[in-house]
């Protein structure tokens, strides 16, 4: 297993596991992802802040990362932080507690 940062070649990859992951959530769940921005995931590129999770040389989870969420933590946002976002995992790879 590595971890490494995704590059602008996974973004296709990327949003076909935010797509598998929001149809999981709606299956199980009565929240979901709404969908993200293709600009948004560019960023997080660029700002090596966008991960890959790779497994017999395939993409087997992604997420990203940001170092403040005041919606969430509110006062505790202050605190120096890194918080891991949209994890998503390949289908195939379930089951590996990734």
């Amino acid at each position: 297993m590595k971890i490494i940062n995704s590059t602008y070649e996974d973004i296709d990859t990327i949003f076909k596991l935010y797509e598998e992951g929001t149809a999981y959530q709606k299956a199980v769940a009565k929240k979901h992802w709404k969908g993200f921005e293709r600009a948004l995931v560019e960023k997080e590129i660029v700002e090596k802040r966008q991960w890959k999770v790779l497994m017999e040389d395939d993409i087997a989870c992604v997420f990203a990362i940001t170092f403040n969420d005041p919606h969430i933590w509110q006062e505790k946002d202050k605190d120096p932080s890194i918080y891991i976002h949209r994890i998503a995992t390949n289908q195939r790879f379930r089951g590996n507690g990734l």
